[in-house]
């Protein structure tokens, strides 16, 4: 019978921790920004002229000169799409603004992004107005111009001409990668982005804010994921070798490219017959660097995506203020013991790689037990429950699914132990529950400096010993734990943190009758990542 009040409680805990990350996950939109971001393959809309319909032939007609010209993007013209989308041409103006025209426009061609130019020639004013879309049909990047009405033709191809190169200026990033192997990478940046000796730093985009009216980018977050140096160049295609990854993350298809530095150039390239550019491994491209030098280009790389980032591990410490408790049923007689009190916890964690970690927690909480026994009110006196943890585990990355979830799958060693005087008369003493245990967490970001992290933890055949007084044989018993945490970023590294905890053990024994031991807490403390 308790083996399933065990149970029951386990289903309750996974229900609990399974609830809380459906209502956080809502809260995070589930956007791998990389991807969204990757705009490479651009689909043309035919440009819009809301007054006369003269205008757009001509600028329409400089827009794919200028993208065909930039060997940054792959330009898509199709105006069979463009008919099948909006077959009624006197409609096509208000169609070219419709999200889902858009969003099936990139469906069908496969492109990342749509853009389409809008002109309106009112009171003796021209206003071009361009307009970048992702493959949800929302605007992403959107600039305008202004200039006379009568303007000359040469005036407004230098107007589209600004446009264009304004709205580039606007992408938060110099490139993306396209491939990986091994340490080799692949970039969309060709020979004139890029030559062989320069170095780029990597980043992964996390966050991505919106103009709250117009819904265009204003501001991104990075996490800097790596740096490599470009070893090849050609026409449209580059490759590069890694230098560093960071320890917590990566370098992977669709992270951004986000600085460039210029190496030395070596007095002697080889062109290869394919017209690409290369340097040996063993060449050396950089000079010496003085101090300023090197002080000059770390701040090049200042910003969200270059803090300090943890390499080796973690280490929290937590002050534990909670209720503990103590449930004895032998012999068809019931003692119920419980008491207030406060203890700490510690713990560590070693990143041994991105994936794999090591950790080890230990905590404590003491509390003066008072209830009764057969109807009769007694004390069990000073009580100390302690616990500690040996564990190793795998994070999952859920990329792609819900932004930043890591879901750490672990499992170990475990002891509980419930140190009650020892007292014949209300037939206490110390319990311990210990053996293997597995443990479950998610850990999901609400924003970039507040996180929520829940698990559960389990032994489901633990070791059920007692010291100083036995009531009977012990058959079996089991430990089972749940864990909710709201973690804020302090500083680069530091978080603070606020959790509440609840642990039970139970044990039965032979003949009938049953022990249970349980501790629920909050705890308020610090976290400090390495």
């Amino acid at each position: 019978m308790k083996r399933k009040v065990g149970v029951f409680i386990l289903c309750i805990c996974m229900q609990s921790l399974y609830a809380a990350t459906v209502v956080s996950g809502a809260e995070i939109q589930k956007t791998n920004y990389d991807k969204l971001l990757r705009l490479k393959k651009i689909f043309l809309f035919p440009a819009v002229d809301d007054l006369s319909g003269i205008l757009s032939p001509q600028l329409d007609q400089t827009l794919q000169e200028i993208f065909t010209k930039n060997q940054r993007f792959e330009l898509v013209r199709d105006q069979s799409v463009v008919r099948a989308l909006s077959p009624d041409e006197s409609a096509y103006a208000k169609v070219a603004q419709n999200e889902n025209i858009h969003k099936e426009a990139t469906n069908i061609t496969g492109s990342d992004a749509t853009i389409v130019l809008r002109t309106k020639n009112a009171g003796g004013t021209l206003t071009m107005i361009l307009e970048w879309r992702d493959q949800q049909g929302k605007i992403l990047i959107s600039d305008a111009q202004t200039m006379p009405g009568f303007s000359s033709a040469q005036e407004q191809k230098k107007a589209a001409e600004k446009l264009v190169e304004n709205t580039i200026q606007k992408i938060p990033f110099l490139g993306t990668v396209t491939g990986r192997t091994g340490k080799t990478i692949t970039l969309d940046l060709g020979k004139m982005d890029v030559m062989p000796g320069d170095t780029i730093d990597i980043a992964r985009m996390v966050s991505l804010q919106r103009h709250p009216l117009l819904n265009t980018i204003v501001d991104v977050d990075y996490v800097r994921v790596g740096r490599a140096i470009i070893t090849m160049s050609d026409r449209v295609l580059s490759f590069a070798e890694i230098l560093e990854e960071t320890q917590s993350e990566l370098i992977s298809i669709n992270n951004k490219i986000v600085n460039l530095k210029k190496g030395e150039r070596l007095p002697k390239r080889k062109k290869t017959e394919e017209g690409i550019f290369s340097i040996k491994k063993t060449e050396n491209p950089y000079k010496e660097k003085s101090l300023s030098e090197e002080t000059e280009n770390k701040d090049l790389l200042a910003g969200d995506f270059e803090r300090p980032k943890a390499r080796f591990g973690a280490a929290g410490v937590s002050l534990l203020i909670g209720n503990l408790s103590q449930a004895q049923t032998i012999g068809g007689i019931t003692g119920d013991f419980s008491g207030r009190g406060i203890g700490a916890s510690l713990d560590g964690e070693l990143w041994i790689t991105k994936q794999w970690i090591g950790a080890v927690e230990y905590s404590f909480l003491s509390a003066s037990l008072s209830g009764s026994r057969a109807g009769s009110v007694a004390d069990a006196g000073n009580t100390a429950w302690k616990k500690m943890n040996i564990y190793g585990g795998y994070r999952l990355f859920a990329e792609g699914k819900i932004e930043g979830l890591a879901v750490l799958i672990a499992g170990g060693y475990q002891s509980v132990k419930m140190s009650l005087p020892v007292n014949g008369a209300l037939q206490l003493g110390e319990k311990e529950f210990s053996g293997l245990f597995f443990k479950i967490e998610g850990d999901l970001p609400v924003n970039n400096t507040n996180r929520v992290v829940g698990g559960i933890e389990f032994q489901p055949f633990s070791t059920f010993s007692e010291f100083g007084y036995s009531p009977g044989s012990n058959e079996g018993a089991n430990s089972v734990g749940f864990r909710l945490r709201w973690m804020h970023a302090m500083a680069d590294n530091l978080w603070a943190r606020i959790g509440f905890d609840y642990d039970s053990s139970t044990g039965s024994y032979t003949g009938g009758g049953a022990s249970s031991s349980k501790r629920v807490s909050i705890s308020p403390g610090i976290s400090y990542l390495f």
